[in-house]
């Protein structure tokens, strides 16, 4: 009888171990150092190839309609298209020290993105 309850005990501990404690406003985007700040929803918006210096990256960038160029962490792949009309919801995302950048491009996630009719 000892033994099972020892085992009980080590399998709820590891269980414990096992289960990380997400943040509730941490990203689903890959680098921890994000965090969700506040939301955007049904953002009518423009896909357009990210332009560094005259080059163009290969990556994407998001133009809204009020002129606000967004860097997504996870745009899909089908809707990285030149000139493509989207609705786009999503987060956007903050990081330590971001306030004395100076970005191009705010960085966000997409939570939902269809094309615009």
């Amino acid at each position: 009888m000892t033994m099972k309850k020892l085992t009980i005990v080590l399998l709820g501990m590891v269980t414990l171990v096992a289960c990380k404690k997400e943040e509730k406003n941490q990203s689903a985007c890959d680098d921890a150092k994000f965090s969700r700040s506040k939301p955007f929803t049904n953002s009518k918006a423009q896909i357009l190839p990210e332009i560094i210096r005259g080059e163009a990256t290969g990556d994407y960038v998001i133009n809204n309609s009020e002129t606000i160029t967004w860097k997504a962490c996870n745009l899909p792949q089908s809707y990285q298209v030149d000139s493509l009309r989207v609705n786009i919801s999503g987060y956007y995302l903050y990081f330590e020290g971001m306030e004395d950048m100076n970005l191009s491009s705010l960085p966000v996630e997409v939570t939902q993105i269809e094309n615009q009719n």
